[in-house]
């Protein structure tokens, strides 16, 4: 999680137009953090120097989402690797505020940030909506197996019954030839 504030200003007080000026440069915060030329410096940095990874592939791992419409935005980074997912969240929290902060940095005449929450690994796999998916997959489930049952009965015709004969064709059966099963016996014949 990290904070957006302005501390340039002399005002031991905080006003509207910082809080402003801190919601809109979290929109920034966001674009430049997801930019090409960021995930370049945070690779180049050394600190994902063990993993394959390019810019893209990150960009595609991160996603921010600004909490209740503040000056707090949270990065979340994920990954079938927890180790991973750790490592590119620290790596990105570190590069905030050596890459896009300050007078050299990627935003010109950026407002400070502050990492409120280091990341960490999380203990559990996100089952985000788990509930909700098993619902619908066995919803799925069903339907299909019931599709299935529906076409086998719907294209089978098999007779199976004398009775099915006399209703579909309205006429009487005047024999019927009793099903014989064959054995063959140890001699060869039946």
């Amino acid at each position: 999680i990290v904070y957006v504030y302005n501390e340039r200003t002399n005002s031991t007080t905080t006003s509207t137009n910082d809080l402003q000026a801190a919601e809109q440069m979290v929109s920034v915060y966001n674009i430049a953090i997801k930019s090409e030329k960021f995930l370049k410096l945070v690779i180049g940095s050394g600190a994902l120097s063990k993993y394959q990874l390019s810019p893209a592939s990150i960009k595609r791992m991160i996603s921010i989402s600004q909490e209740d419409e503040g000056a707090v935005f949270r990065v979340s980074i994920t990954s079938t690797n927890p180790e991973l997912a750790y490592d590119v969240a620290l790596a990105i929290t570190s590069g905030i505020e050596t890459y896009i902060q300050g007078e050299s940095g990627l935003v010109k005449n950026a407002l400070l940030s502050s990492v409120l929450e280091d990341p960490s690994v999380p203990q559990a796999p996100n089952s985000k909506n788990a509930l909700t998916k098993a619902i619908i997959a066995f919803l799925v489930g069903f339907v299909v197996t019931a599709a299935i049952v529906w076409a086998h009965s719907f294209f089978d015709v098999v007779i199976r019954s004398t009775k099915k004969i006399e209703d579909n064709l309205d006429i009487p059966i005047l024999g019927v030839i009793p099903r014989h099963e064959i054995s063959i016996t140890e001699e060869g014949r039946s």
